[in-house]
């Protein structure tokens, strides 16, 4: 997948069906569309040190493996 890199900002942009996520050369953020009145209690996630998971209600949002390993204690989840 390639998507253009905007060198002015160092930011990456991809949008997807359930939102949109995009990285500088340090950090991802993903960002998902939720159903109004979606509560902290309704979301699922998963960070582990190469594999992200989350469900919203129940319904599976994303899942999968990731290019590299992370630092799970410095990932930061926000509804």
């Amino acid at each position: 997948m390639s998507a253009p890199f905007e060198e002015r900002s160092g930011v990456v942009p991809c949008g997807t069906p359930w939102g949109r996520w995009y990285q500088t050369l340090e950090e991802v953020f993903i960002e998902v569309q939720v159903p109004p009145g979606t509560r902290a209690k309704d979301v699922r996630c998963s960070l582990q040190s190469r594999h992200i998971a989350l469900s919203v209600r129940g319904r599976e949002v994303l899942q999968g493996k990731l290019f590299d390993s992370t630092v799970t204690d410095e990932g930061t989840w926000t509804l």
